[in-house]
């Protein structure tokens, strides 16, 4: 496990943060068709908090489904290159999944305090509402974090080695 490089690791980062938010989109559908709520419900608020938010900052503009999606797409994948730049650098990751889990816990919540929870505030939502929202995202993210990690640490990056 020592011959990692910065760009194999960003590149198993970018595919890790791929495929954990496909799953965790996958696991949010269905946790929202047993809450009995629209299996949209995380891209509505994505996308009505970014369209009040860019209207705020005077960019009037239709966001529709398609920026919402791509954008927490976008989150996924620099949580990957984030992490495969961190773990190029920091030998203990290499060698313990444990610390590489609360490192990409970490990561995924403050991309997503910092990206999202501002954008919730312009849907004023009240402070019961935020955390409500802050402890479902935490578990989708918790879900994205398994997925990611056991794809990096996995027989993955052997395969990908081989070019």
């Amino acid at each position: 496990m020592s011959n990692f490089t910065l760009p194999r690791e960003i590149r198993l980062g970018l595919i890790g943060g791929l495929i954990g938010t496909i799953v965790m989109d996958l696991v949010m559908i269905v946790t929202f068709l047993i809450l009995g709520m629209p299996t949209d419900t995380f891209i509505s608020v994505i996308g009505r908090s970014l369209g009040i938010f860019l209207f705020m900052i005077g960019i009037t503009l239709e966001v529709g489904v398609l920026m919402p999606v791509a954008l927490h797409y976008l989150t996924g994948l620099l949580t990957g290159l984030i992490f495969g730049a961190i773990m190029s650098k920091v030998e203990a990751l290499r060698e313990d999944a444990r610390k590489g889990v609360v490192l990409v816990v970490l990561v995924t919540e403050v991309l997503c305090i910092g990206f999202f929870l501002p954008l919730t505030i312009t849907l004023g939502m009240t402070a019961s509402d935020m955390l409500s929202f802050l402890a479902l995202t935490s578990f989708f993210h918790l879900v994205f974090s398994l997925v990611f990690v056991g794809f990096i640490y996995g027989n993955v990056p052997s395969i990908l080695s081989k070019q």
